[in-house]
């Protein structure tokens, strides 16, 4: 609330008070990521594919990952701390907006809430979603399956990945047409459904191993194919 109060007393143009409560989010997530890591011992191997060497140059992306939970957004943002790309957007579910600090932030990032049921207001969303990330020159997280594995969600013993849904990858390749695809695999050892509550909170001491590596920008005729493969990929 202090970052938003200053950037109105700087009276600043909408998209640079964006980008300084985007530096803020970046901050925050790193704490937190150490956190899990150092007290949560929640240990973190990368597999960082070839195509990861000039990610510097060729960002910002459209991200993409399986989904467990919370901490999959800390290792996203990692991952572009990484590459020299921290300012990152989400499209969420519509339950988030009403957590308090986050809701906010993400509310004032010009973040897409979805209720993730078709209809044409999430679409609507993801598509001004799109134009404020491409303004700010910011990448866009998208979790394609929709919600998180648990044991709500685990069906005909699936244990690491859901079936995708294509329409919001679809909308955001269509929007922003020259964007690669940052794409996170995670797997983890020791994961069992049970063991996670429906918000995907990890248990400390959990080992996660996650391949990063990025796609070349896809058509939009071609962005469900380009999906259902990597997802075939990720299994």
């Amino acid at each position: 609330y202090a970052t938003i109060a200053l950037s109105r007393l700087r009276r600043d143009a909408p998209s640079a008070r964006r980008r300084r409560v985007g530096r803020w989010q970046a901050r925050w997530a790193r704490v937190w990521y150490v956190c899990c890591h150092t007290i949560g011992g929640v240990r973190i191997s990368y597999v960082l594919d070839q195509s990861l060497d000039d990610a510097r140059d060729r960002g910002p992306f459209i991200v993409i990952s399986n989904h467990f939970g919370a901490f999959d957004g800390l290792i996203m943002a990692d991952i572009l701390r990484r590459v020299g790309h921290h300012d990152f957007r989400p499209v969420a579910k519509r339950q988030v907006n009403a957590i308090p600090i986050m809701g906010r932030a993400w509310r004032e990032l010009g973040s897409a809430f979805v209720e993730r049921d078709h209809r044409k207001d999430d679409a609507d969303a993801v598509s001004s979603f799109a134009s404020i990330a491409r303004e700010d020159a910011a990448n866009v997280i998208i979790f394609p399956e929709g919600t998180v594995l648990s044991a709500a969600t685990a069906v005909l013993g699936a244990r690491t990945l859901l079936s995708p849904k294509l329409g919001g990858f679809r909308r955001l390749v269509r929007a922003l047409p020259e964007r690669p695809i940052l794409s996170l695999t995670l797997y983890w050892r020791d994961f069992a459904p049970y063991k996670l509550s429906d918000e995907g909170l990890v248990p400390p001491g959990c080992e996660v191993l996650v391949e990063c590596r990025i796609l070349e920008p896809p058509s939009a005729a071609d962005a469900d194919r380009v999906l259902l493969d990597e997802w075939r990929r990720k299994a």
